[in-house]
């Protein structure tokens, strides 16, 4: 049996019962365009970088002797280092559409102590000018604008090679933001060691070791023979 409302119970039911009141309706669409516009505000500060900078390491390796008189030469399977100091190339790029203002980069690490920072050639795209290697000591600071590449020397006192991590360690870059100090990791390439010199690869690689283990190795005579 199919039970049936009389017709004076349909004329008194209110087709808008259950409805949200227009105010609601319109508070309700005004918040979730709000939301959009807040979402593509932050995504598009996001891939400006003005969120979380957008700094890399570009491909390419490099480490020297910094022999104690200050100059260096290349570690080609010595088996007599000249000095446990070692000299890494960093190439660091401002990805990002904003500036970023550095005021520090690198820090020590098991069986690493940093003992100078220096930038190094800077260009721009199309452009390139030299710095001449000045040291970056603390207290200064760099701009580095966008799609800018800056070469950093990072000088480590190899203090226990056999402490020196051979993963994929970051570099810490530190940087002065309008909300307060904030440190992004930068990670460059590992490197394949080779006898008489190495390559950089930026895939997975079951010979390839973190940098900082490359200077480990030549800072204590245990590069392959050239």
């Amino acid at each position: 049996m199919t039970a049936t409302l009389p017709d004076d119970v349909w004329n008194r039911l209110d087709p808008a019962a259950g409805a949200l009141p227009r105010r609601t309706r319109l508070r309700l669409a005004v918040t979730g365009f709000a939301l959009l516009g807040a979402l593509g505000v932050g995504a598009g500060l996001w891939f400006a970088g003005a969120i979380v900078p957008r700094l890399e390491a570009t491909p390419g390796f490099d480490a020297q002797y910094v022999r104690p008189d200050g100059t260096l030469e290349q570690p080609f399977g010595r088996f007599a280092p000249p000095s446990r100091r070692m000299r890494h190339t960093l190439y660091l790029h401002n990805g990002g559409s904003d500036p970023v203002e550095l005021t520090g980069i690198g820090a020590d690490a098991p069986g690493l102590r940093v003992v100078r920072v220096a930038l190094g050639d800077t260009h721009l795209t199309g452009n390139r000018w030299s710095t001449g290697g000045a040291e970056f000591k603390p207290g200064d600071t760099y701009q580095l604008r966008p799609d800018e590449q800056l070469t950093v020397e990072l000088d480590y006192d190899v203090t226990d090679c056999d402490l020196v991590s051979a993963g994929q360690p970051g570099v810490p870059v530190r940087l002065r933001r309008f909300f307060g100090e904030q440190t992004v990791l930068v990670y460059p390439p590992n490197v394949v060691i080779e006898p008489g010199g190495w390559h950089a690869t930026e895939f997975p690689d079951p010979r390839a070791v973190g940098w900082q283990r490359y200077l480990a190795e030549a800072a204590c005579g245990r590069l392959p023979k050239a």
